[in-house]
């Protein structure tokens, strides 16, 4: 059976869990923000870039209000989801609103590296509510294929990214193709995998393998499971662009100044010294 070998706790003031200290065990996924934001029925996350990333978004007990430099405009409700593949660039801002007075701000993120042929491509997206994710028995398949099942949207990656809800004392088996790297986060509960006790809002990394994984739920649990392929490519970034080579990232940054620039003219965005001409 697959275990966990590292388990990562969220530090205080800073909810990546995946960062550049650990993400070449982790490629494609590279960054992983999630968790609880307390004492806040409001988050708004101002103009920032992305280039050469799809940006994957969950949001829970919250809904997400997105706008993009290209024009786009769009409201993500409670547990639907949004794939931003930013390609040569894009900016964006998100509000988070509470679905409830009595309820934090709940986010999951996730970051996963576009392939050569996609990392340099037009920006696009897709907006999904939660009745448009596909769900076999106790699991949502967000991404990827999971018991015979596809996701509504496929993407050209070999990745599973699954939202699983368990009751204490149920045993979930998952098996990925192909060898395998990823991570387990629960965001309710706590979950048993190989003996060792993951729980809420820590983040278990999994053996890169082919083996067979078994997780069961102490306490009634809701947990992601992310798996893909090992990253082939290097990976080069500044800020939140990431590609497989500099002159990739060059002719990104070129587009990013270029719609920060409309931007400041539109007056949407205040001037930056990193975004100069």
């Amino acid at each position: 059976m697959r275990e966990i070998t590292q388990i990562i706790e969220r530090k205080a003031n800073h909810a990546a869990y995946i960062n550049h200290k650990i993400r070449h065990l982790l490629a494609p996924f590279v960054l992983f923000d999630a968790g609880k934001v307390t004492g806040k029925k409001r988050l708004m996350i101002d103009w920032h870039p992305h280039s050469g990333v799809a940006t994957v978004t969950m949001p829970y007990d919250a809904k997400l209000i997105h706008q993009d430099s290209m024009g786009h405009k769009g409201t993500i409700e409670d547990q639907g989801l949004q794939w931003m593949a930013s390609g040569k660039g894009i900016w964006h801002k998100e509000i988070y609103e509470a679905s409830h007075e009595q309820q934090d701000i709940g986010i999951m993120q996730l970051w996963v590296l576009l392939p050569p042929d996609e990392e340099v491509a037009s920006s696009r997206y897709f907006n999904l509510k939660n009745s448009d994710i596909i769900q076999t028995g106790n699991t949502r398949i967000l991404l990827g294929a999971f018991q015979g099942k596809q996701a509504c949207h496929k993407i050209n990656q070999d990745i599973s990214y699954l939202d699983i809800n368990l009751k204490a004392g149920e045993s979930w088996y998952f098996q990925h193709k192909t060898q395998s790297r990823g991570f387990i986060y629960p965001r309710t509960g706590s979950l048993n995998i190989g003996g060792i006790q993951l729980n809420t809002e820590h983040l278990g990394l999994l053996e890169e393998n082919t083996q067979e994984l078994k997780v069961t739920a102490i306490t009634d649990s809701q947990f992601v499971l992310a798996a893909s392929a090992p990253w082939p490519h290097k990976i080069v970034h500044q800020y939140g662009q990431m590609h497989t080579n500099m002159l990739a990232l060059d002719l990104a940054s070129d587009e990013i100044r270029h719609q920060a620039k409309q931007l400041q003219q539109a007056g949407s965005l205040a001037f930056s010294p990193l975004f100069k001409q």
